[in-house]
């Protein structure tokens, strides 16, 4: 049985949240809200080929990409724009979810 997708990325991206690759310098800040490594809020930017979603700081968390018409999308096999946008809002409000235990 495949687990849904939405508990997968959260799952995922709960795991980035917390420093499952941590800096030598985590153990120290842990339980600090300045050293978390992507803090929150998280904000979705459109760019020329997609949106990228950023978190406080400006890093680049995730990047989801689209494509113009849906004729192209689906010849690509890809999402089209608004399909990326959506995707992209909702992987920025993961953090806030995921404080709040949805």
């Amino acid at each position: 049985m495949r687990p849904s997708t939405s508990a997968s990325l959260a799952a995922i991206l709960a795991a980035l949240a917390i420093g499952v690759a941590e800096p030598a310098h985590a153990k120290k800040c842990r339980g600090l809200s300045s050293c978390h490594r992507l803090p929150p809020p998280w904000h979705a930017d459109k760019f020329s080929g997609g949106y990228v979603v950023r978190d406080a700081n400006g890093f680049a968390v995730a990047y989801v990409y689209g494509r113009s018409t849906e004729a192209e999308a689906m010849e690509a096999k890809q999402m089209t724009m608004d399909e990326a946008r959506r995707v992209a809002s909702n992987i920025a409000k993961l953090p806030n979810m995921l404080k709040r235990g949805e």
